[in-house]
Order: structure tokens, then sequence, then C-alpha cells
């Protein structure tokens, strides 16, 4: 029994198990929403868009997959601005660099609407990703904005892993660095299914002692964290930053203001 549900387990398909991007478009009419989940959703008419003004060169999005993933073959698309007409013409991305610490490949969009697929030789492999913004055709646009990206392992593509933590209240999806705090690496990493992790540094060169737990949002809007049977129920804040993040501040065992982080060029794929 035990043995076929290690089979099982092994068999699924990886999946996205967070998304955070180093800016974003907050939504401004109706309910348009410019997150780093709208550049792996499976549509072509949402996007991410970057919500730092101008080209956005070097924005980027930092993703983890539930384990490492052999991608061969990439649909991208760079949406059409006519579609964004509520937050004036988009920008579109010209070069987009998918990396983590082991792998760095460049692909250059034409400069229309029509989403195409192509190889990645050698294949990208790895349980981190960062997709960043490294060229722009600028027509004017005040942000620039990337429609979808698909990414094949295999035959089948790899989606996002079903968000079951939210429950009516701000997801908290991805690492989160606390800045107002005696140790400045101490991270927080909210999973989308409802895991926790905390560690002492989010680049993982080495193996590094992680505590894992559960998190949620109560009926209360206070957020339950709990972690290796110690449980916190604190009082919690996001607001939004300029730039379109949230941010995050906690009470409790976690007390301190706490901001997301995605890395520069990825992280070392050394998780189990």
């Amino acid at each position: 029994m035990l043995l076929g549900m290690l089979v099982v387990a092994l068999a699924a398909p990886p999946t996205i198990d967070y998304a955070n991007a180093t800016s974003q478009l907050g939504a401004r009419s109706g309910t348009w929403s410019h997150g780093a989940t709208d550049l792996f959703d499976g549509r072509d008419d949402t996007a991410w868009c970057a919500g730092a003004d101008g080209l956005g060169l070097g924005e980027r999005i930092g993703v983890e997959f539930s384990r490492p993933v052999r991608v061969d073959r990439i649909r991208i698309a760079a949406g059409d601005p006519v579609r964004f007409g509520a937050f004036a013409p988009a920008n579109r991305p010209r070069v987009v660099t998918l990396s983590n610490m082991d792998y760095v490949w460049q692909v250059v969009l034409p400069d229309d609407g029509q989403p195409f697929e192509m190889p990645l030789p050698p294949p990208f492999t790895g349980r981190q990703m960062v997709v960043q913004i490294d060229g722009v055709y600028d027509h004017g646009g005040r942000h620039v904005c990337l429609a979808e990206l698909t990414l094949f392992d295999g035959d089948r593509p790899v989606q996002m892993a079903a968000l079951t933590a939210q429950k009516g209240q701000p997801t908290l999806e991805g690492v989160w660095v606390r800045i107002e705090a005696q140790s400045p690496e101490t991270f927080l990493v909210f999973y989308r299914d409802g895991r926790l992790r905390t560690r002492s540094h989010p680049d993982m060169a080495e193996p590094l002692p992680d505590r894992w737990g559960r998190w949620s949002w109560r009926p209360d809007a206070l957020l339950r964290m709990s972690l290796e049977g110690e449980r916190f129920d604190g009082d919690a804040m996001v607001t939004p930053h300029h730039d379109g993040r949230l941010r995050l501040a906690l009470t409790g065992p976690f007390d301190g203001r706490w901001v997301p982080y995605v890395p520069e060029t990825g992280f070392v794929s050394d998780l189990r």
C-alpha cells in the first residue's frame, strides 16, 4: 500500500507551488489582475504587468516547483496592448531570460501578440526558476506586460498548484524576508497549498535546517501558522506598496514587517 502511494506521488505531474514578482500592477478597473500567477494561468487574455513605471528592465518573477522539472519546450505570448487599455498601452517584452543558478537561457520575442512555441536546447532543469525581462519594445506605454508563459515537462504543461490557504483573504504565496528584525536573513515561504517554511537564507547551495508547517487565514482574519507542533494565531496586515507588491505586518513570534523576495538569478535547486 505504502509503495503504491509512493509510486503515485512520484508520477504526479509537477506544479508551480508559488509565483512572486519584484513588482506588479495593481487592479485599477473592474476585476483586472496583473500579478505573477497571471503569467502561468493558461490564458492569453490575462497578463503579469510590472508595477514600476517605465520599461521594467530587470523586473522578474520567481517560482518554485513541487518537484524538479525538466522543461524542454515553452509557449510564450507577449500579449496585445489593446487588452490593457484600462492602464494605458502596454510595452511588450523583447528579451525574456529564464534562469536558476545552474541555467540561463534568453528568448527573443517578436513584436506582436501572437503566441508561439519553441524548444529549449538544452532543457531547463531544477526546482526553482526566475523569469526576467531584459529587453523591451518601447511603444510609449507606462508599463511592460507579458501575457503567458507555459512550461512543458515532456508533453505535460506545468500548472499552478491549487490555492487552498487563501479563504477570501490576500494570498501570501512566495518568499518573504523580514526587514525589521534582529536577524535580517529570516525568511518565510508561503506555498499555495498551505505549507509554510522558515529558513535563515533563501539560496540553497548548502543544506540548512528548515522548519516546516502550515498556514491559513482564520474567519476572523487572523493568520494561523503552525510550525513543528507550535501554533500561532497572529494579527496580520497586508498592505499594497508603490510597486504593487503586498507588504505583510505580523505580530507574535514573527513580529515585524515582511517584504517579498525574488532572487536575481534563481536558486540552487537542491530541495528534495
